[in-house]
């Protein structure tokens, strides 16, 4: 305990987690978390949270419903979906037995929003827009004004909704509020998933300078560790770059998207396949038709 209260009065965020992980803190553990010193758009912020949150007993969890909800939200930033739904289930299953029907306090109803937040999140990956936009507006119904970082996640998936219905303007609303939320919050993988559905609005509003200036803004954020989700910015590149007819700078950015991509479980997510086949309509445009129709024919 020591030790991690060392490491946090110096800004060692992670540090200070291992830690009071490793002194069985659970309290202050789930703290740190909650700071803004642990980038959780990296594996190596995500993967030992994850192994913590795994090695702990079903009684702690249900005592601490706010960890089921905690395991669900840091599966979903993996790219993973499997037992999410079950996760959130015991949050709810876990609060109940906490309020026995008693009305719940402030907490208890921002917790109740990032469920909502988190199972939004979940429709998203199999584009359930009915789900999307109710579960995010629970979200932002029920979230403390002060949850600045669930509030940026639930506009990210209400923006993305309307981006499916086709309705551009509302859409925009919610992503740009979004991002400043996320800025507020330091969320940075809110901010990366924001800023990539803006950039997609820009795009089919042909505002193509702007969206190539939100998508360079999104791969300068990631840095020199570029989690999964940064594939949505190399593609949206490709497409800009096809658009202004420079097929090598498109083909590059095409390939640098599908290596990302593939990194989730490509049995639950298929954003990949969205990359494969516009590297094949790349190859195509470069005459190169032997490899496009190969391209297209393991896609299928």
């Amino acid at each position: 305990i020591r030790a991690s209260q060392w490491y946090e009065d110096n800004g060692l965020q992670m540090e200070a987690f291992r830690h009071a992980a490793a002194a069985n803190d659970v309290e202050r553990a789930e703290r740190l978390i909650d700071g803004k010193g642990i980038p959780l758009h990296f594996s190596g912020g995500v993967t030992p949270i994850l192994n913590w949150l795994e090695s702990l007993s079903t009684a702690v969890l249900n005592a601490r419903p706010s960890l089921w909800w905690r395991h669900a939200a840091m599966l979903l930033i993996a790219g993973r979906t499997d037992g999410v739904e079950e996760k959130l289930q015991g949050a709810e299953a876990a609060l109940d037995a906490i309020l026995q029907g008693a009305e719940p306090d402030d907490r208890t109803r921002n917790l109740i929003g990032q469920i909502a937040a988190a199972r939004a999140t979940l429709a998203l990956t199999r584009y359930d827009v009915d789900t999307m936009l109710a579960q995010s507006r629970r979200a932002l119904a029920y979230l403390d004004p002060s949850s600045l970082s669930s509030r940026g996640n639930a506009n990210w998936t209400l923006g993305y909704s309307y981006v499916l219905q086709g309705d551009r303007t509302e859409a925009r609303r919610a992503l740009l509020e979004a991002i400043v939320l996320s800025r507020q919050s330091g969320a940075i993988f809110t901010l990366i998933l924001a800023s990539i559905g803006l950039g997609n609005v820009q795009e089919a509003d042909n505002q193509l300078y702007q969206a190539a200036a939100t998508y360079q803004n999104i791969l300068r954020l990631a840095g020199e560790q570029p989690q999964q989700i940064i594939h949505e910015a190399h593609l949206g590149m490709a497409r800009i770059f096809y658009q202004w007819n420079d097929l090598d700078a498109a083909e590059q950015h095409a390939r640098k998207s599908i290596q990302l991509a593939r990194q989730y479980d490509v049995q639950v997510i298929d954003r990949f396949i969205l990359c494969e086949v516009f590297l094949a309509r790349v190859k195509r445009a470069q005459g190169d038709l032997v490899s496009a129709q190969a391209i297209l024919a393991q896609v299928d």
